[in-house]
């Protein structure tokens, strides 16, 4: 038999049960769906963490503490501190505290339980905040502990429901009142979008909250210097400060950059692997159907055989009946998991990178799973002796 002659042959098995062969494909089209689903979103969403990152710039350095010892329990840094890093390390361009604080916070009939951020007029430029409306923080706002306030987005519009806010509407808390002096975006490094957020002046938060240590700094080194020479003044004033220990909270961006693309590659490995098993499954429904196929056409199986057929013709027609099936599957599951992955990516505000590869693997991977589970019936078929094949019932 030629091999035109043994795609036709197949392709005439699979139209004889359209009903059984929909069903059986439904497994690999759901399970290539899933993948590609999957790794879309998860490629997505670590593309655009790493476009955020790289958007902050390398030249980026954070300090976080967070070091805990039996006789001080968690180590902050003193306002000192950073007065002495910005005197001692020249490269320093910026330099912002944060001092987070949690406060309820009301305006009218609307009340919000709202994480504070304590800072400096340095911080909308070090993290690069997206101003809409008004003014950042000023070092004055700081040094008169003045009782204003700069809301991210989100937070004005659930505090503000009815109209956009100017500058200079109020707000209360802990029964004081604080004049809202500007608006900022939402910010991805302060939970993200839809994730309400507000700042303040550093020396104002503390005093409503017994928080006055610093948890952690942001700085960044002048673009003309050199990032490294930058990092090695910051650690040797810190070493200097708290030997043994303060070389230690010095973090870069690339730092995180690494941290958050291992942590996407293991997550998007992981549900592909879940996805991946209802591939398995559908490899074995594949399976069970064509060696039911098998047992309902043994004296066809033996007609074939007795006019000329070899058991690789045999072989090679069950085999294709399996692939054709799973190239099917794989092929709608590729078209349908692309629409699901910016489904999904509109209703949950995912970014969705869509990559050539993963869609090839998908389909490759769908013929593979046809031509494994497809073997075992298609051998079972060619080893049919045809005289006992033709005297079945």
């Amino acid at each position: 038999m030629k091999t035109l002659d043994l795609f036709s042959s197949a392709f005439a098995t699979l139209r004889l049960n359209p009903v059984r062969t929909a069903l059986t494909l439904l497994g690999i089209l759901i399970g290539i769906t899933a993948v590609v689903t999957v790794v879309a979103i998860g490629q997505g969403n670590q593309a655009a963490i790493e476009a955020k990152i790289q958007q902050l710039g390398a030249n980026l350095i954070i300090l976080s503490p967070g070091l805990r010892s039996a006789q001080s329990g968690m180590m902050f840094l003193k306002e000192h501190d950073l007065e002495g890093l910005r005197r001692s390390a020249t490269l320093i361009d910026t330099l912002a505290p944060q001092v987070m604080g949690q406060f309820q916070i009301h305006q009218g009939r609307q009340s919000l339980a709202l994480p504070c951020i304590g800072t400096n007029g340095d911080y909308r430029h070090t993290l690069k905040l997206r101003l809409l409306t008004g003014r950042f923080l000023s070092e004055l706002d700081v040094e008169q502990r003045a009782n204003v306030i700069v809301l991210n987005e989100t937070a004005a519009r659930k505090l503000f429901p009815r109209a956009w806010p100017e500058p200079g509407a109020t707000v209360t808390l802990s029964g004081v009142r604080f004049t809202l002096i500007g608006i900022v975006g939402d910010h991805w490094f302060s939970g993200g979008n839809g994730f309400p957020q507000a700042y303040m002046p550093l020396t104002t938060l503390r005093k409503y909250t017994p928080m006055g240590d610093i948890q952690q700094a942001f700085l960044q080194i002048k673009s003309a210097a050199p990032v490294e020479t930058g990092i090695e003044e910051v650690s040797a004033y810190l070493r200097e400060r708290y030997p043994g220990m303060g070389g230690d909270w010095v973090h870069r961006m690339t730092e995180f950059l690494e941290t958050s693309q291992e942590l996407s590659r293991l997550a998007t490995l992981v549900m592909a692997g879940v996805a991946g098993v209802s591939l398995l499954v559908g490899g074995i429904g594949i399976m069970n159907v064509l060696l039911v196929g098998v047992r309902e056409r043994v004296r066809e199986i033996g007609l074939r055989k007795a006019i000329g057929a070899t058991n690789r013709h045999i072989m090679m027609q069950f085999l294709l009946e399996g692939v054709l099936i799973c190239l099917a599957g794989g092929v709608l599951g590729v078209i349908l998991g692309i629409g699901a992955a910016f489904l999904a990516g509109n209703i949950l505000q995912l970014p969705v990178r869509i990559s050539e590869w993963a869609l090839l693997i998908g389909t490759g991977f769908a013929c593979a799973v046809g031509l494994i589970f497809s073997y075992y019936p298609a051998s079972q078929a060619a080893r049919l002796d045809p005289i006992s094949a033709l005297r079945t019932e």
